[in-house]
C-alpha cells in the first residue's frame, strides 16, 4: 500500500511523458513503476520476423494535497487517464531517469487495466498500461532484410502441387489423355497494430504480402518451358481485427497449347445407303496465361474479402488487342480465353486434324458392315475412303465463357468433281427418240391399217428415229469467301466441269447442243452448268 501521507519523489531530472501526457504527482498521476523489454517473433524455423519494445507501467492514481479524498474526484480523475492513454495512442513516449533517456519511442497502446486494491478505491486507484515499441529493420527477411519494418507476428509462402481428375484430349495423337495439373500458392501475414499506422495492422499485413509476390513473382519461379501456368484464380481473406491478411492462387499447369480439347468419336453407318459415318463432337477451351502481379489498395482497408476471378475476359493489366508484350517470356501467347480457344480451333482445322481422327476411327465403322452382306455385292460400301469435306458442320461459340464447341460428321459419298467444293449434284435427263411411222388405212384389210416410215432408211438400212432430248445439270456450292477483296470464283474448275458434263452426251451420231448455259451465285458462291442436247437414232426398235 503506497505511502500517500509521505511520497516520495523522484528526481527533478527524471520524467515520463507519453504524447502530452505528463505522469506526475502534483496531476495526480505518481511516477509508476516502469519494466521494459526486447520481444522478438520468429517464424518456426527461427527467423526473425519483427522486433518490438514492451513496456509496463504499475501506478496508481492519487488526489495530491488534499487529506480527504473525494470517491467522485479520483473516479474522475481515471477517466482522465483512460482518455489521455487512448487519446496519445502512437505518439512519442519518453522515459528519462536522471537526465539519460531510458525508452524512447513512438509506442502504442496494447492494454490498461483499472485493478481492485485494498480500499476499494476510497482514496487511490491501481491501474497497469501496457505499451509497445516497434522497432526498425526487422519483419522482412523474405523480401528485404534492409527493407521496411512491417512488424509481423506470423507470415507464410506456401505452394500445393497436385494432378487433378481432370484430362484433355491430345489432338495429335488418337486416343491419348493427358493429365491437368493444379498449382495453389498462399501468401499470407500478421501483424501487430500499431496506431502511428493508419489503418492498423492490416495495413502492415497487406504491405508485407503486395511486397512478397512483387519481389517473388509465381511466373518466375515457375520456368518450365513445357509447362505453363493459366486460370489464375484468387481468394482474398482478412481480419481487421487480428491484423491477418492473405490470398491464394490458383493456376490450371498444363503442356502445350493455351487450350484444352476434349471429344467424342462415334462409328457407324447409315441402313438405307450403307455410307458410313465418323461423328466428332468436341469442345475447345481457351485458357488464359497468368500475367501480371498482385496490387492491392495499400492506402485503404475498404476492400473486402471473397473470391476474385480474375482469369477469363479481362486480364490483370491494361494491354492493346494481341499486344503480348504484357506476358514475359510468353509472347505467342493470346491474352484472352476467347481469344485463344478461337486460335486453337483454327489451328485443328488447318492442320486438318479432324479428318485425320475420322480417317483413324473409320475402321471400326467398316467391321460394322458384314463382309456377306447381300451375298458380297455390296463390298465397296467396306472399301469406299470417307470424303474429306464434312457432310455437316455446326459451331457454338461462347465468348463469356471462352469457349468453341463443334461437331463434324464425315461419311463415304463420293468425292466430287471439283477440287474444293463442299457439295455437288448430277442430274441427268433423257427423252427417247420415238420411231416414226405413219398409218394407211387400207378399206376391207382384216389386219388393220399399214405401218411404214416415210422418211425412209438409211446407209445401213436402218429405220430412222425421231428427235430425243438430252438435259445434264451439274450444281457444286464452293466456300463462302470471308470478303470479296480480291476474291475470285474458281475459273479454273468452270473450265472443267465442261469436259465431265460432255462425257455424258448421247453416243450415236446425230446430236448437237441445243443450251449450254452456266450461272454463278456468288451470295451462296454456287455453280449451276446445264448442257442440252437433242439427237436421233436409227433402228428405233432397240429402244
Amino acid at each position: 500500500m503506497p505511502n500517500l501521507d509521505n511520497p516520495q519523489y523522484p528526481p527533478d531530472t527524471t520524467s515520463m511523458q507519453y504524447g502530452t501526457f505528463e505522469f506526475k504527482f502534483e496531476n495526480n498521476y505518481p511516477m509508476p513503476k516502469v519494466s521494459w523489454g526486447l520481444e522478438r517473433a520468429r517464424t518456426e524455423p527461427g527467423d526473425l520476423l519483427s522486433d518490438e519494445i514492451t513496456i509496463k507501467l504499475d501506478g496508481i492514481i492519487a488526489i495530491s494535497g488534499v487529506n480527504t479524498v473525494d470517491v467522485g474526484e479520483l473516479i474522475t480523475s481515471a477517466k482522465n487517464l483512460q482518455n489521455n492513454i487512448f487519446n496519445n495512442d502512437g505518439k512519442l513516449f519518453n522515459f528519462t531517469f536522471a537526465s539519460v533517456p531510458m525508452v524512447t519511442g513512438y509506442a502504442t497502446v496494447k492494454d490498461l487495466t483499472f485493478s481492485e486494491n485494498d480500499n476499494y478505491w476510497t482514496n487511490y486507484i491501481n491501474y497497469s498500461l501496457e505499451l509497445a515499441i516497434p522497432q526498425t529493420g526487422s519483419g522482412s527477411y523474405l523480401i528485404d532484410p534492409d527493407g521496411p519494418n512491417y512488424n509481423l507476428t506470423n507470415c507464410e509462402d506456401t505452394y500445393n502441387f497436385k494432378e487433378t481428375e481432370r484430362k484433355y484430349q491430345d489432338p495429335y495423337s488418337v486416343g491419348e489423355q493427358k493429365p491437368i495439373y493444379e498449382l495453389t500458392r498462399n501468401i499470407s501475414a500478421t501483424a501487430k497494430a500499431y496506431a502511428n499506422a493508419k489503418s492498423g495492422s492490416l495495413i502492415f499485413a497487406k504491405h508485407w504480402v503486395y511486397h512478397r509476390e512483387k519481389e517473388y513473382p509465381l511466373i518466375d519461379l515457375f520456368p518450365s518451358e513445357d509447362y505453363k501456368l493459366f486460370n489464375r484464380k484468387r481468394n482474398i481473406d482478412f481480419s481487421e481485427t487480428d491484423g491477418r491478411y492473405s490470398i491464394s492462387d490458383n493456376f490450371i499447369v498444363k503442356d502445350g497449347e493455351p487450350w484444352i480439347y476434349n471429344n467424342t468419336i462415334k462409328a457407324g453407318y447409315e441402313n438405307t445407303n450403307f455410307l458410313r459415318t465418323i461423328s466428332i463432337d468436341g469442345e475447345i477451351e481457351g485458357l488464359e496465361p497468368a500475367t501480371g502481379v498482385y496490387q492491392p489498395n495499400l492506402n485503404s482497408t475498404t476492400s473486402r474479402s471473397g473470391n476474385l476471378d480474375i482469369s477469363g475476359m479481362l486480364p490483370l493489366q491494361e494491354y492493346t488487342k494481341n499486344d503480348r508484350s504484357s506476358i514475359p517470356g510468353k509472347t505467342n501467347l493470346n491474352v484472352t480465353k476467347y481469344e485463344n480457344a478461337l486460335s486453337g480451333y483454327y489451328k485443328l482445322i488447318t492442320s486438318n486434324i479432324f479428318f485425320n481422327q475420322a480417317l483413324s476411327y473409320d475402321g471400326f465403322s467398316q467391321n460394322l458392315i458384314s463382309d456377306n452382306f447381300n451375298f458380297g455385292m455390296f463390298g465397296n460400301y467396306k472399301t469406299k475412303p470417307l470424303h474429306a469435306i464434312p457432310f455437316s458442320i455446326t459451331e457454338g461459340l461462347d465468348p463469356q465463357k471462352g469457349r468453341v464447341s463443334f461437331s463434324r460428321t464425315f461419311n463415304s459419298r463420293p468425292t466430287g468433281l471439283l477440287q474444293g467444293s463442299l457439295f455437288e449434284s448430277l442430274n441427268l435427263s433423257d427423252s427417247k427418240p420415238k420411231s416414226l411411222m405413219t398409218t394407211v388405212f387400207v378399206l376391207g384389210r382384216r389386219l388393220g391399217p399399214l405401218y411404214y416410215n416415210p422418211y425412209g432408211f438409211d446407209s445401213n438400212d436402218q429405220f430412222v428415229s425421231g428427235v430425243g432430248t438430252r438435259t445434264v445439270t451439274f450444281e457444286a456450292f464452293f466456300p463462302k469467301p470471308t470478303g470479296l477483296r480480291k476474291y475470285k470464283f474458281p475459273m479454273e474448275e468452270i473450265n472443267r466441269i465442261d469436259t465431265y458434263l460432255k462425257l455424258y452426251a448421247p453416243p450415236n451420231y446425230g446430236s448437237y447442243i441445243t443450251e449450254d448455259s452456266q450461272d454463278l451465285d456468288l451470295t451462296d458462291n454456287k455453280l449451276t452448268k446445264t448442257i442440252t442436247w437433242e439427237y436421233i437414232k436409227c433402228n428405233p426398235n432397240t429402244f
